[in-house]
């Protein structure tokens, strides 16, 4: 099976078609769960983009 790539907050601003700050909002909400978050105190959420696409489809209906 191949390995899922995690995507970074700024696919994820795409694939939502939102801002960055309403991006922050579903992760401190609970409504989307960083895949990973990268060393350092300002590191970068990455995504599974599997989440993001049901996140989507939700939003959606």
């Amino acid at each position: 099976m191949p390995k899922v790539q995690p995507i970074t907050t700024a696919e994820v601003v795409k694939r939502l078609g939102v801002t960055r700050k309403v991006v922050r909002r579903l992760v401190e909400h609970g409504d989307l769960t960083p895949a990973q978050k990268l060393p350092g105190k300002t590191g970068a959420y990455l995504f599974d983009p599997a989440d993001v696409d049901a996140l989507t489809a939700e939003r959606a209906s």
